[in-house]
């Protein structure tokens, strides 16, 4: 592989460095951005640019990137003279070259060449045409990267009946696309400037990659937010506000989702919420977006292992029994159980780490709705989850009269999601030790908030997103957990930036 060099220092904040390789037998140029501190791990983005552009187009995001420790490469598509253009080959089309294989050797030579990129933080995302290509590599190089974003880029499903069918892997996807974007059509049968949308053809517009990717990732939920913008502007007479729709397709069993910005009356654009000659306000940047949606992930979350199999409940009348097959042939640290009355386990959770594969649950009330799940832990990776279980006590039986059990509580942090400071809160009804810590979402210790013997009342303390060390963390998900006597219980909470 040919290398080809060029530094610029900037003031000594960030540096850049300009490289040629070859590629499918072609001398194929990108260009990377460095943050000044490397001495981390440090997540990668590849940003790709849209069609008839070059890589210096999306460059502009680079002071963002390299701001949060990330290093933004810009790889440029290849130039074919007949057609007088540059283009991404997102459809894998014979008649151009390889751009997955070119984006694999950039991520190869950079991992290789530099000890601090983290290969397990390796994105993708792109504009028009560099969206498109971003989707191609969500089929064809996930093994390589984490998660990826198309902004106003649909979906090429190649008509085969063999492209995207199995990668191996759940698939995070995020999307974000005007509905009045005449280049790149929104709606199905909608008309661009390259002509009308054909429903059922090889290019899929959002609803259908929507249909496409729940199913293949099995997302069963859809939560809808409001990304409201108070700005707007006129167009031949008429207010049009820049308001957004942000839809979330996840599922209780994984932390995979797929997301849809659909932005109002919004056209062919990187939508910022900053104007510009080119844009509006929008009430949010794409590049936040996918940036905080990018850092839930790492590649290695998607090659856990298997799921817990046969994960049973019984109503024993005065206790829900459960019981799972266990883990053999390999070391498991602890089975995690998980309890919600919440069906998506996004609040109200409680966590039992446990050395044996049953429980018995006595803390249950009449009338309430509990849903279950396990998984386990081996060399500190979770494995995937078992099927969900769920179960409402209408009667029991017991020789006693039921009494109230006063035990401990945590509450749910609150703001949450927030950036960079949380309060939790938590109540405790006898004197007690008591230990909250904040671990990642690969179950690493990240902070210790309270460890030590407490007398009974109701406390809070405070994280201020930084770990032992004083270092602030990526943002993503995060669990806190509670350990106060006999009692555990655990709570995610969601770090932007």
């Amino acid at each position: 592989m040919l290398r080809i060099i060029i530094l610029i220092l900037f003031s000594g904040i960030l540096y850049s460095e300009q490289y040629s390789i070859i590629s499918d037998s072609l001398t194929r140029t990108f260009s990377a951005y460095f943050p000044d501190d490397t001495s981390d791990q440090n997540p990668m983005i590849i940003i790709m640019h849209g069609l008839g552009g070059n890589n210096t187009d999306m460059e502009w995001l680079t002071d963002y990137f390299t701001s949060l420790g990330v290093v933004p490469v810009f790889p440029q598509g290849y130039y074919y003279e007949e057609f007088g253009t540059t283009l991404w080959n997102h459809g894998n089309s014979p008649a151009f070259h390889n751009d997955v294989t070119f984006i694999r050797n950039i991520i190869d030579f950079m991992t290789e060449s530099y000890s601090f990129i983290d290969f397990d933080r390796i994105y993708a995302t792109g504009m028009s045409n560099g969206g498109y290509m971003s989707y191609r590599l969500a089929c064809d190089l996930s093994d390589k990267i984490a998660a990826f974003a198309s902004v106003t880029g649909n979906f090429y499903l190649i008509d085969d009946g063999n492209d995207c069918v199995d990668q191996g892997r759940e698939i995070p996807i995020m999307h974000i696309h005007g509905t009045l974007d005449d280049v790149v059509a929104y709606y199905v049968n909608g008309e661009t400037v390259f002509g009308g949308d054909v429903y059922g053809d090889e290019d899929l517009t959002i609803m259908e990659s929507i249909d496409f990717w729940t199913e293949y990732n099995n997302l069963t939920i859809e939560t809808v937010d409001s990304l409201e913008s108070t700005e707007g502007f006129w167009w031949e007479g008429q207010w049009i506000p820049t308001n957004s729709i942000k839809f979330t397709y996840s599922s209780a069993n994984t932390s995979t989702q797929f997301v849809h910005i659909r932005v109002e009356s919004g056209g062919h654009f990187w939508f910022t919420s900053s104007w510009g000659f080119w844009n509006y306000n929008w009430g949010f940047d794409s590049h936040e977006e996918a940036y905080n949606f990018f850092m839930q992930y790492r590649l290695s979350d998607f090659f856990r292992p298997v799921a817990i199999e046969n994960f049973t409940l019984s109503n024993m009348e005065d206790h829900i029994y459960l019981s799972w097959d266990g883990i053999e042939d390999i070391d498991v640290s602890y089975y995690l159980l998980e309890k919600s009355i919440d069906s998506t386990f996004f609040e109200h959770t409680e966590a039992h780490y446990l050395a044996s594969n049953s429980f018995e649950d006595y803390d249950i009330d009449y009338d309430a709705e509990y849903f279950y799940r396990v998984s386990y832990v081996v060399d500190g990776q979770i494995s995937h989850y078992s099927n969900v279980l769920s179960v409402v006590l209408e009667s029991m039986k017991s020789d006693q009269e039921l009494t109230m059990v006063s035990s401990p509580s945590l509450n749910q942090n609150y703001p949450n999601p927030f950036n960079p400071n949380t309060e939790i809160g938590y109540s405790i009804p006898e004197d007690t030790f008591v230990s909250i810590t904040i671990y990642d979402v690969q179950g690493k210790s990240v902070k210790s908030l309270v460890n030590q013997n407490q007398s009974a009342g109701s406390r809070q303390t405070n994280w201020n997103a930084k770990d032992e060390q004083g270092i602030s963390v990526p943002a993503g998900m995060y669990y806190y957990t509670i350990r106060a006597g006999n009692f555990t219980q655990t709570k995610k909470m969601i770090l932007l930036k």
